[in-house]
């Protein structure tokens, strides 16, 4: 199994539990586009939506909610330095 901790330093990462019921389906969609299947992506994702939206919605100030757009921000920012050549170089 893959190992956070294999991640470069300072390279941000995303954490989904177990007990969030769509997870399983958010993590599979995520593997089959990897993979190159939209079709078995789009299948897995769609049984996300339905659990997603059969639950309350979390308010945008939440905690929860705040962190993951704060962390999408920051992986596109690491993803522009990787580019750009600016990345600390591990030794």
């Amino acid at each position: 199994m893959f190992d956070a901790s294999e991640a470069k330093e300072d390279e941000p990462y995303f954490t989904l539990l177990g007990r969030d019921p769509a997870a399983p389906h958010i993590v599979r969609a995520w593997a089959y586009r990897r993979l190159g299947q939209p079709t078995l992506a789009a299948i897995e994702s769609s049984k996300a939506d339905s659990i997603i939206n059969q639950s309350e919605p979390q308010h945008s100030g939440d905690e929860q909610i705040r962190s993951a757009f704060h962390l999408a921000d920051m992986m596109e920012a690491y993803q522009r330095q990787a580019a750009l050549g600016n990345l600390k170089v591990e030794k």
